[in-house]
């Protein structure tokens, strides 16, 4: 027990030490299955926050109302903020390489065909970030699995959604 406390208290001081990264903050437009701006910020070394208020146009898995499963695709506004552990895969002679993962949640709304619904999910994000060491550009390439509950007049829809994402922002 005593070594299971001890490794979180050092993953815990690991995470939270005081950021060395060249940047805080990021800001520029995502594109892929979702378009809008994006914002990046760096809390420190590895804990990475990145937020996208987007439209999107999203494939899905829906679990209909008799258990079969069918294609449905949406189109909406969203708010996806997702949390992620960064790490440091190379330093090039003018690009840093890291790789990044972790979760979040979108919020917002969507249309289906001939009627409109809400929209909450949870997401896993996946990826990896090519930061311009000469330059004040970064650019980052995910791919966002997760699940979506779509509320409709008629009730909730529940589904698998995913996303491929690229965005380039300016650091500051």
């Amino acid at each position: 027990m005593k070594k299971i406390i001890a490794l979180c208290i050092v993953a815990i001081l690991a995470i939270t030490t005081v950021s060395a990264k060249k940047y805080k903050v990021a800001l520029g437009l995502a594109t892929g299955f979702e378009y809008g701006p994006s914002l990046k910020v760096n809390f420190t070394d590895h804990l990475t926050l990145m937020n996208d208020l987007a439209f999107v146009l999203m494939p899905n898995t829906v679990f209909g109302a008799n258990g079969g499963t069918f294609n449905l695709g949406w189109m909406g506004l969203i708010d996806n903020a997702n949390f992620a552990y960064e790490k440091k895969i190379t330093t090039g002679r003018n690009i840093d390489l890291s790789f990044f993962g972790g979760g979040g949640m979108s919020l917002g709304y969507a249309q289906m065909g001939d009627g409109n619904a809400g929209k909450f999910g949870l997401n896993a994000i996946g990826g990896i970030e090519a930061d311009m060491t000469n330059t004040p550009i970064e650019f980052t390439f995910d791919f966002r699995p997760g699940y979506a509950m779509l509320f409709t007049g008629d009730g909730a829809i529940h589904g698998l959604d995913w996303a491929i994402v690229l965005a380039v922002r300016y650091t500051f």
